[in-house]
């Protein structure tokens, strides 16, 4: 190694060396031909050209030596900013495809998810419509079921009107054992309970609570009274408010664990009542801070029939301590 590098000293700087030697020979024979002037002026003044020129040659080399390893250094970071560029550019082409990759697949996943979703909806759906097109045990205890699992209905169960009666019927499931039925007045105090078990028709079911309502004289008579208009307006309940809880009205809005729907456009929660397309919301402990249906009728979008309807069940639920929100201790 250490011969080499000689070697390669030596080829580099030969010709510099060459002309010294050649100028130290011309200036020592100078001194030998004395004897004859024009010779020795000769040989002195090209030997001295020779020692002049020669570390001018040698200074050259070296300058042209440095000016190739600065060349040769700009080249080699050329040729590694281009590389490096290279390879970013491929990396970001990765990165990008990456990207695409993970997108893709969050997309993917994304549609997986919704179609779970809406095919749980669609059963849903289906479940909540078989409680009026095919009331049985077994339809209405999936729905209630099913609707409390969703926070769709309040787990005190939820209860519609016995049209042409000032009696409500809760609707109320123990499952496996039965479905509930309880008849009861605005304020929610029972007045009778039927149970819809395995081995129960809705005949027999809806015969019982009749009895019960003619034995109490609140019987509106044949003409007027359909019983099965129960099992109707249950799964309207239960539809609406399926429907703003997935957001299927445009918007989500859920209506939280519902009580009662008084229909068209009002419904008790266990906490307050709420105008369900508005958002006009009446909250519990505040229901006899004011007359509300004078406050809220004169607006152009209320309801005055259904409003008064819920206002006057949830004011009476609320004193008899049904909703989840209870009246101060007396004397406040």
């Amino acid at each position: 190694m250490l011969r080499q590098t000689w070697r390669r000293r030596i080829r580099r700087w030969r010709a510099g060396l060459a002309l010294l030697l050649a100028g130290m020979i011309c200036l020592a024979a100078s001194f030998i031909f004395q004897d004859s002037p024009w010779y020795s002026s000769a040989l002195t003044e090209v030997g001295a050209t020779f020692l002049l020129f020669a570390p001018l040659l040698m200074l050259q080399r070296r300058i042209e030596k440095r000016f190739h390893l600065v060349e040769t250094g700009q080249q080699a970071i050329e040729d590694r900013q281009n590389r490096t560029i290279n390879e970013i550019a491929a990396l970001s082409e990765e990165v990008a495809q990456n990207k695409d990759d993970i997108q893709r697949t969050l997309d993917q996943l994304s549609e997986a998810v919704f179609e779970r979703l809406q095919t749980a909806r669609t059963k849903d759906k289906e479940r909540f419509a078989a409680v009026s097109a095919n009331p049985t045990f077994e339809s209405l205890g999936d729905a209630l079921q099913r609707a409390r699992e969703l926070g769709l209905i309040s787990d005190q169960g939820c209860r519609v009107p016995l049209r042409e009666t000032p009696l409500f019927v809760r609707f109320h499931a123990n499952m496996p054992h039965d479905v509930q039925l309880t008849l009861e007045d605005m304020a929610g105090n029972a007045i009778h309970t039927a149970y819809w078990a395995h081995d129960n028709s809705a005949e027999a079911v809806l015969v019982d609570i009749i009895e019960k309502v003619q034995l109490i004289g609140q019987y509106p008579g044949d003409v007027a009274f359909y019983p099965t208009h129960i099992f109707v307006d249950l799964r309207n309940l239960l539809d609406l408010a399926h429907r703003h809880s997935t957001g299927e009205s445009r918007m989500r809005n859920p209506l939280g664990p519902l009580i009662q729907f008084c229909d068209p456009q009002w419904v008790i929660t266990e906490t307050k009542v709420m105008a369900i397309d508005e958002g006009y919301t009446i909250e519990a402990h505040r229901l006899n801070e004011m007359d509300w249906y004078d406050h809220v009728r004169p607006k152009g979008w209320a309801d005055p029939t259904s409003l008064f309807d819920a206002l006057e069940s949830a004011r009476a639920l609320y004193r008899n301590g049904r909703l989840a929100v209870y009246p101060p201790d007396p004397p406040f």
